[in-house]
């Protein structure tokens, strides 16, 4: 539980920063931001593919292509969250904010997705019928 509030504390700014946008909108810019920010993360050896993998399934529930949101994601691959006000936080920042290390921040991030895959998993697997798993 505390792993999922780090990760909530760290989109708040992106959250606030897209407060004008729709709700499917600001939905998706958050998750490719965190998707970026988890890439970012795995590029520094702070988190391993199979996070990656998980953040990258869950995108995939909010997907968009509209320049915003490959900028959140691509400004998450170089280490940056975006600011309420549009701007840019290092993710060496956030991590400071959170009297913590950019690794261990990464660490949180990383279990916080594979966390959420493996309830939405869970979650699937429970609404199947006996014979429907697997299809």
């Amino acid at each position: 539980m505390l792993k999922c509030l780090l990760a909530a504390a760290l989109l708040l700014p992106v959250a606030a920063a897209y407060a004008q946008l729709s709700p499917a909108a600001k939905l998706s810019e958050v998750a490719a931001n965190q998707l970026g920010i988890i890439e970012y993360c795995h590029d520094k050896g702070h988190a391993g593919a199979d996070a990656v993998s998980a953040e990258r399934e869950a995108f995939l529930g909010a997907p968009s292509t509209n320049l915003s949101t490959v900028r959140a994601e691509e400004l998450g691959r170089n280490g940056y969250s975006v600011a309420p006000d549009g701007g840019q936080i290092p993710v060496s920042d956030l991590a400071t904010q959170q009297n913590t290390t950019v690794p261990a921040l990464c660490k949180d991030l990383a279990d916080s997705s594979l966390q959420f895959q493996a309830a939405i998993h869970k979650r699937i697997g429970h609404l199947e019928g006996p014979g429907d798993a697997g299809r």
